[in-house]
């Protein structure tokens, strides 16, 4: 009985955390973000979650699948830079 209360649980979970992520992670939300980064690179995952009122994993949700950028030292950078462009950037 307790495996399948377990069982019931994680799949109620699993759909909920699934459903969240779908209506966050949308067009606005991930243009508005790219908006914030192009505008200041020394943004916070804080700032953007207080600007869209949306959640921290749902931001970076956004940062690292939909635009693919990282945090490198303090500004957001393309992962799709070369090593050279890469120097150059933080020179």
């Amino acid at each position: 009985m307790k495996y399948l209360a377990r069982r019931l649980f994680v799949a109620v979970d699993d759909k909920f955390s699934e459903d969240c992520t779908s209506t966050a992670v949308n067009k606005e939300n991930i243009d508005a973000v790219r908006t914030m980064i192009k505008t200041g690179r020394h943004v916070t995952c804080h700032e953007i979650r207080e600007s869209l009122g949306i959640s921290i994993n749902q931001i970076q949700s956004i940062l690292h699948k939909q635009l693919d950028i990282k945090k490198l030292c303090s500004p957001w950078i393309p992962h799709n830079l070369t090593e050279a462009q890469k120097t150059n950037r933080v020179t």
